[in-house]
């Protein structure tokens, strides 16, 4: 087929097949030849689409939050959230808050061409406060001000900032520092008013916007501005802790702050990184001292937010935090015979169908480790737990360790593959649940796997294991 349809990629494509990049074009081109808005959208290693559905942008083919779109809304500017921010801010309903806005923006830069910083910077003000979305506003205020501007004027920005566009999009804000306002305003106030911008930042944010963002590099970026690093172990802790505090109301931002928090102390001696998460207590406590029970308490919530938000590293990051006695499985594991390859699971993500009051979010990280851990969903019909593994992987085996008191909830449970976490493939049904352990041997299939599920045909019935282990192959 491929010589018959040498220069023709679309019908190839259709026809044959082809890698993600092939795959994305053909989706988002279909879709444009259908009427409905998409383009395509690049993913670590991986090329994905988004399509306008309703009204609502939605990533179609997609491995990861941390995409970039080939086509800027706004110059230089990728992310996700600038998408659903421009559609907003052209769209009928913000029709006269936009005019009115670019009409400001326009005014302000009459007045900067002219000299007059001031009125320049009025203006710009009030046409962001017209209308938030407005990123040309933005970066026009910013590169306005420059690195001489007062204090004064510079707080005013800040305060603007965080009071209209973080709380609405945290992502295009992020931006809005990145390509400029931070390295102005660095240069233009001293490290205390620095320091109060970064953390007045952290206590607008509430929402993710549209998806998870790029939050630990603002975060490394504000260091580095700061001269805050692992040389000044102090310094980096107190900031830290500040940080903490700012982020505590919010679960989502709260679990990647711990994670990025567990990445920051690796490289501390150990002395400075016992009191660096002296530092994180304190941060998350306000003050108060925290014993293991209470940070197994906080730290809960954080992993099932990082579930939640498919979030592998901040998974694996909190995981690794939990206090030993509350990782483990509440019985000894059974020693198993590895099957060929590596144990592809370790260091990956779980998610479940969901979560209930038997539940024990501690010991999800600990499920895919030898020593073994948990989950408990509520009473639910197919329930499920979805395994993400690091890297795509060909699987030659999965072994399934349970309860041995739970045989009647685990008879007749399929394990499925799939490449993209949506479309899933049956590998393996078992029949009726046996021992404490069941194993299967796929060394003569090697399906290949980005992500892993175990699924509990029929119910309403509660699920729960004690391990799972999946081994592979890196896929090529």
């Amino acid at each position: 087929m491929g010589g018959l349809l040498p220069e023709n990629r679309a019908a190839l494509t259709y026809y044959v097949g082809g890698v993600c990049g092939s795959l994305s074009h053909f989706g988002a081109f279909s879709a444009l030849a259908n009427g409905i808005p998409a383009m395509t959208a690049g993913e670590p290693g991986h090329c994905a689409y988004i399509v306008k559905v309703g009204e609502k942008w939605t990533p179609a083919y997609s491995l990861s939050w941390d995409r970039g779109l080939h086509w800027q809304v706004y110059r230089n500017v990728y992310s996700f959230s600038s998408l659903h921010a421009a559609t907003e801010m052209y769209g009928p309903e913000q029709q006269k808050d936009t005019c009115l806005s670019n009409v400001l923006r326009t005014a302000g830069g009459a007045y900067a061409q002219k000299g007059d910083i001031d009125k320049a910077a009025d203006c710009f003000k009030a046409a962001v406060k017209a209308q938030p979305r407005n990123f040309m506003a933005w970066r026009e205020w910013w590169t306005t001000l420059g690195e001489a501007a007062p204090a004064d004027a510079w707080s005013a920005f800040n305060d603007t900032l965080c009071g209209s566009l973080v709380p609405v999009y945290p992502e295009l804000a992020y931006e809005v520092m990145q390509k400029g306002a931070l390295n102005n305003m660095s240069k233009a106030v001293d490290k205390k008013k620095l320091r109060k911008f970064a953390l007045d930042f952290w206590r607008a944010c509430d929402t993710m916007g549209p998806d998870r963002w790029h939050i630990e590099r603002l975060a490394n970026a504000q260091l580095e501005k700061l001269g805050i690093s692992a040389k000044t172990p102090k310094e980096l802790s107190s900031f830290y802790s500040d940080i903490l505090s700012a982020t505590g109301s919010s679960a989502q931002y709260m679990s990647v702050m711990l994670g990025w928090g567990n990445k920051l102390s690796d490289g501390l001696q150990a002395a400075d990184r016992k009191e660096f998460m002296a530092a994180m207590v304190k941060g998350l406590q306000k003050g108060k001292s925290m014993t293991d029970d209470d940070k197994a308490k906080l730290l809960a919530p954080a992993i099932l937010t990082a579930e939640k938000n498919r979030d592998l590293d901040t998974f694996q990051s909190i995981g690794a935090m939990v206090p030993d006695k509350f990782k483990k499985a509440d019985r000894p594991m059974p020693k198993h015979e590895p099957f060929p390859g590596k144990l592809a699971s370790k260091g990956g993500l779980i998610w479940a169908s969901s979560t209930s009051n038997f539940d024990r979010p501690c010991t999800h990280w600990s499920l895919l480790e030898p020593e073994g851990g948990s989950f408990h969903t509520a009473k639910d019909t197919d329930a499920y737990v979805v395994v993400q593994l690091p890297r795509q992987v060909n699987v030659t085996g999965v072994v399934i360790v349970a309860n041995a008191g739970s045989h009647f909830r685990l008879n007749n449970i399929k394990v499925q593959v799939s490449e993209d976490g949506e479309k899933w493939t049956d590998v393996h049904q078992f029949g009726p649940f046996q021992g404490n352990m069941m194993r299967v041997d796929l060394t003569e299939k090697l399906p290949l796997a980005k992500y892993v599920r175990i699924l509990r045909p029929g119910g309403p019935e509660f699920f729960h294991l004690n391990g799972i282990y999946i081994y592979g192959n890196q896929a090529a």
